[in-house]
């Protein structure tokens, strides 16, 4: 790579207008996991699949703050300003500004394979792939069952039985509730057979953030 003097690069961003730059940088990050194994060691250690790419232009004149706008719709690769900061003084010459821009993609080069929906999860996976709702965030599955141990006339275990095996469940997501997602039903994934009920589905709008939903429920691979 060859050595250059002065600012030469915007990185793919529009020199904002009456302005001159003094700086430009920009920053690629992505996300890692580590697993542990169970010596204490790092069994696993995984490049998440969100590659964010913020740039930031400093310099003197007129900061673009028109262009922090809030608007909806907006492609993640899309290097969007989310924030331009101006200084004004009386004993200081030309004004210095900070705008900073950002845009995120698909990091083509993560470490594990992209898993289709409805599979069970493995070491490798980082995403949720035990439901196929597109924006859910987080899904939690509990399975237990009854122990009863009866002791002998000895006192000391003389029969055990287990039974009553039920799951529960309590996901959320991003958006409009799930079409397929309602009271009473919901496809998670390895809770098959018997009888699976939502009972309960929640949705917000928040005037700062985007609209959610939560649902969680039971199953009993038993039941009718």
């Amino acid at each position: 790579m060859a050595a250059h003097l002065g600012v030469t690069n915007l990185f793919g961003i529009t020199q904002p207008a009456d302005t001159e730059l003094n700086k430009t940088t920009r920053t690629t990050r992505i996300e890692t996991f580590k697993t542990p194994a169970a010596t204490g060691e790092i069994l696993k250690y995984t490049a998440g699949r969100t590659k964010t790419i913020g740039v930031v232009f400093s310099g003197f004149g007129t900061a673009p703050v028109a262009g922090v706008t809030a608007a909806s719709g907006i492609t993640p690769g899309t290097q969007k300003l989310l924030s331009a900061q101006q200084t004004e003084n009386n004993k200081q010459g030309a004004p210095p500004f900070t705008a900073t821009y950002s845009a995120s993609e698909a990091f083509a080069d993560a470490d594990a394979d992209e898993a289709a929906p409805s599979e069970v999860p493995d070491l490798s996976t980082i995403e949720i792939v035990s439901v196929s709702y597109s924006l859910t965030e987080s899904l939690e599955i509990t399975t237990q069952v009854t122990d009863r141990v009866i002791s002998d006339k000895a006192g000391e275990p003389g029969f055990r039985a287990t039974f009553g095996k039920e799951s529960t469940f309590s996901m959320s997501g991003w958006g409009d509730i799930p079409v397929s997602l309602g009271t009473g039903g919901a496809g998670v994934a390895r809770l098959t057979g018997g009888k699976l009920i939502v009972d309960n589905l929640e949705e917000s709008d928040n005037a700062q953030d985007c609209n959610q939903w939560r649902a969680s429920g039971g199953h009993c691979p038993s039941a009718t």
